[in-house]
Formats: structure tokens, C-alpha cells, sequence
């Protein structure tokens, strides 16, 4: 999954708040009567043992996860930090996934939710999500809103 959202990580949280934020947020984009719940996995290949990723922070060494709703693990997301080794270079969380209007809004909470809670603006990477390539969470979240309320799924 190649990146497709990224956002810059002035500070770090537990993966636990970002999910947290982003089973509301993601409630709210798909209309849900309740709030999704999250299973996480820890990608094939991770060198280090993580014996529950949601406690791990969200920040320099975090091994990345893999994010599926629990009742629908066809809605797959990845989540993982990068380090641009350029002097006064803040690390980013990137978000990758995205193959339905399921998966491209869980790609778009996760990014929202972090970008929230560190006051960053969200970058589009791959060049398809949004007409500029920097926005605010909230310019995200109306596009989805509106993506989703249409059931078009070539949103994002």
C-alpha cells in the first residue's frame, strides 16, 4: 500500500486516542448507527516484538499497524511513521489503503484524527484526494462527507 495521506507529528500520542478519535470520526463519515470498532496488526516483517501495538506510541519507532474494522476485515488500512533525515525535519505519520468508500473514509479518520490532535494539516501524497495538496482535517472530512452522502466510490 503506498502512502496516500501524511501528516506532520509535532507530538505523540498512543495509537489507543488516535483510535479512539477516529472510531467517532469515522461514525460520522459513514453514518453509523454506533461506533466502529478497530482490530490492529502488526505488519509481517516488524523486527521487534509489540505485545499490544494500540499502546505503542504514535511517533519515532513506532513499527506501523495495520487498522481493519472488526466487523468487516476487507476494510483495510496501514498506518506508519516516517523520518526524513533533514536537519529541523519533523517525523509523519503516513495513512495507505483505501480500495472502497469503506476503506478510503477509515484512511481519511485516521489522518483527521492525528491531524486534529497534533494541530497539523493533512498532505496528499498521492495526488488524488483532495484538488491542493495541503488541507485542514475539516476540509477532509466535509470532501468525505459529501463523497460518502453521494455513494460514489471514486472519492479520494
Amino acid at each position: 500500500m503506498p502512502p496516500s495521506l501524511s501528516v506532520d507529528l509535532n507530538r505523540e500520542f498512543m495509537l489507543s486516542v488516535v483510535l479512539r478519535d477516529a472510531e467517532v470520526i469515522l461514525q460520522e463519515l459513514l453514518n453509523l448507527k454506533s461506533a466502529p470498532r478497530f482490530d490492529c496488526v502488526v505488519p509481517p516483517g516488524v523486527k521487534i516484538e509489540v505485545p499490544d501495538i494500540t499502546s505503542q506510541f504514535l511517533g519515532l519507532g513506532f513499527p506501523g499497524a495495520y487498522i481493519q474494522l472488526e466487523d468487516d476485515s476487507e476494510v483495510l488500512a496501514h498506518i506508519g511513521v516516517v523520518t526524513v533525515r533533514t536537519q529541523g525535519s519533523l517525523p509523519h505519520a503516513y495513512f495507505a489503503g483505501g480500495r472502497s468508500t469503506k476503506g478510503k473514509a477509515l484512511v481519511a479518520a485516521l489522518a483527521i484524527a492525528v491531524a486534529n490532535l497534533v494541530g497539523s494539516p493533512i498532505e496528499d501524497v498521492s495526488g488524488h484526494w483532495m484538488p491542493r495538496e495541503e488541507f485542514t482535517p475539516e476540509e477532509l472530512r466535509v470532501a468525505m462527507m459529501q463523497c460518502n452522502s453521494s455513494e460514489s466510490d471514486n472519492c479520494g
